[in-house]
């Protein structure tokens, strides 16, 4: 069945909403993350919620979800991800309903209107829109959890980022793909081997994958990285314990008060 589904897939063009939202999403998803780790957070964040965004809907596109609105125009990722866990979907996601508010504020800020909009939320919750490079790896845990999801309800391998950006190892996006991204090097024996099955003949990825995780987590050609090692933060599940940032009041021993960030 598997190689049934395989062929079909490598046949498609690109016409078929399955490949060019797989296409979108791998696009999205390491351009975001360049953008990240080059110090354009913003832009990153935008990018990354289109990423967010396209995993959802194509998850509905999958099913046929009715409301065609929503797959077509909605650009609120919490309302996104509500309606697919109602059709029975992404149920097994570890994320927190903090991050993905998170997300859509980041994301939902592309114009200035929508800037003024999200500020006044924020503020009104006590909360702070601040960007942190360490948030990179709530959106990579996510990310990976969505790309399982999408698979298994597929079965469909190459409707995977995970295993096309391994496909590509031996380049600069496929690279940036794994580049200090904890959540994928946890997968890497996985994609390896599924590339060895449907792609033997890719021996130059192939063989940079068999260098392994700690090669594969710092990319030079990207220089900014996080630390302290892949390993450490797969163990925090990242986005399941995001916390928004909020600014709290505190009275000091003088009387006098001052305000605390609260970060992740």
């Amino acid at each position: 069945m598997e190689k049934q589904n395989n062929k079909k897939t490598n046949n498609m063009s690109m016409n078929d909403p399955r490949v060019a939202f797989t296409l979108l999403r791998l696009e999205y998803y390491i351009s975001g993350r360049i953008l990240y780790f080059h110090s354009s957070i913003n832009s990153g964040c935008i990018i990354l919620g289109y990423a967010i965004e396209s995993y959802l809907k194509s998850a509905l596109y999958e099913i046929n979800h009715p409301n065609k609105r929503l797959r077509m125009s909605s650009h609120d990722l919490p309302k996104l991800l509500q309606e697919c866990q109602k059709a029975g979907l992404f149920k097994s996601i570890k994320v927190s309903s903090e991050f993905i508010e998170y997300a859509s504020d980041q994301f939902n800020q592309r114009y200035p209107i929508q800037q003024q909009k999200i500020f006044k939320k924020v503020r009104k919750n006590n909360r702070m829109l601040i960007k942190n490079i360490g948030y990179i790896t709530a959106y990579d845990d996510l990310i990976c959890q969505l790309d399982d999801e999408l698979y298994k309800l597929t079965k469909d391998v190459f409707i995977s980022i995970g295993i096309r950006a391994s496909a590509q190892a031996d380049s600069y996006q496929g690279r940036s793909f794994f580049h200090c991204n904890a959540y994928a090097l946890k997968r890497i024996n996985y994609y390896k081997e599924i590339i060895k099955k449907v792609r033997p003949s890719n021996i130059s990825a192939i063989k940079e994958l068999e260098k392994g995780p700690e090669y594969l987590w710092n990319f030079p050609e990207i220089g900014t990285g996080i630390g302290p090692d892949w390993r450490t933060i797969v163990k925090k599940n990242h986005a399941l314990t995001f916390k928004y940032p909020k600014e709290e009041f505190h009275i000091d021993k003088n009387g006098k008060k001052y305000m605390e960030i609260k970060l992740i």
